[in-house]
């Protein structure tokens, strides 16, 4: 596969040569996703899916995605503010005591390419659909860097790791699932990243519906959405990359 990273790294330059929104847009054609409206939301399957997707993506952190090769004491850090029209992040690590607590004073800057911070064109908890597309999504297909070692499922993986951590948490603390109330498809990644899922998920025989109104207080349940979800997005990418 590391072969074809020079022309996958072309494939999306070309790809986001016009900007970032772009290759958000390409993404219906490329994956054969539904394009959502606004009228969609009448459908109340439609919208339990939508808010579960949005709330969810809103409360994935990005950690397992910087912690490979076993580097399990990297913190990530996002830039809240904007600069240069996104919001940088850093990986740190640091040194841990005895009972897992940091040990202040010792964080070191991540520079390796598989786990070092990146550039986030849209801010991860504010524009999380947009992020997916636009930041996520690309890191899934290409790594983080052109010696990036890690595959496509490692990626995956990782990934779907950390959406089970912010649905655990959710869980944990009884919040419930919503869309901002200008929401409406029109911004970009939005259609996208909502039929990407629930693309993902059919292509695994998923019932994402049924999961979100019944199954999802059960562990059991959601230990199938994780591994639908992960075997789903896999699924997409065949013959993709």
């Amino acid at each position: 596969m590391r072969n074809k990273t020079p022309l996958l790294l072309i494939i999306f330059l070309t790809a986001c040569a016009s900007g970032p929104d772009q290759f958000s847009e390409s993404l219906t054609n490329e994956f054969g996703l539904k394009e959502f409206t606004a009228g969609d939301l009448d459908d109340p399957n439609t919208k339990v899916k939508a808010a579960f997707i949005y709330t969810l993506l809103s409360n994935t952190e990005e950690l397992r995605i910087h912690q490979f090769n076993g580097a399990n004491n990297n913190a990530v850090y996002v830039k809240n503010d904007m600069v240069n029209g996104g919001y940088p992040e850093i990986v740190v690590r640091f040194e841990k005591d005895e009972n897992g607590g940091r040990i202040d004073g010792t964080g070191v800057h991540v520079r390796d390419c598989e786990n070092k911070g990146s550039f986030n064109y849209k801010h991860p908890q504010r524009e999380p659909l947009g992020h997916f597309t636009q930041d996520i999504l690309p890191w899934m297909k290409w790594g983080n860097c052109r010696e990036d070692t890690t595959t496509i499922e490692q990626r995956v993986s990782a990934y779907v790791m950390d959406v089970e951590l912010g649905l655990e948490r959710l869980r944990e603390n009884q919040s419930g699932y919503y869309l901002p109330s200008d929401f409406g498809f029109q911004k970009s990644g939005q259609s996208e990243s909502i039929a990407f899922f629930i693309a993902a998920l059919e292509s695994s025989n998923f019932d994402l519906y049924n999961f979100i109104m019944n199954e999802q207080s059960y562990q059991e349940k959601r230990k199938g959405f994780y591994k639908a979800l992960d075997q789903g997005i896999n699924n997409l990418f065949v013959d993709k990359v």
